[in-house]
């Protein structure tokens, strides 16, 4: 589950990050430090299922 809320693959309710808090022994708000804080993102096309996407093998 934590490495799923650090990945932004999912978010953590109050509850989780409360216990999380306590279990580091600081306040919640040190995990939430820098969330709003704007950061690079980079589009990535992927090709639709059962097709190559051209020429290339990406993966």
């Amino acid at each position: 589950m934590l490495s799923k809320i650090e990945n932004a693959h999912t978010s953590g309710s109050l509850t989780t990050f409360g216990r999380l808090a306590t279990g580091l022994d600081a306040p919640v708000t040190a995990l939430l430090r820098g969330v709003d804080t704007e950061r690079e993102a980079a589009y990535v096309s992927v090709p639709p299922p059962g097709t190559t996407g051209g020429t290339e093998t990406l993966w």
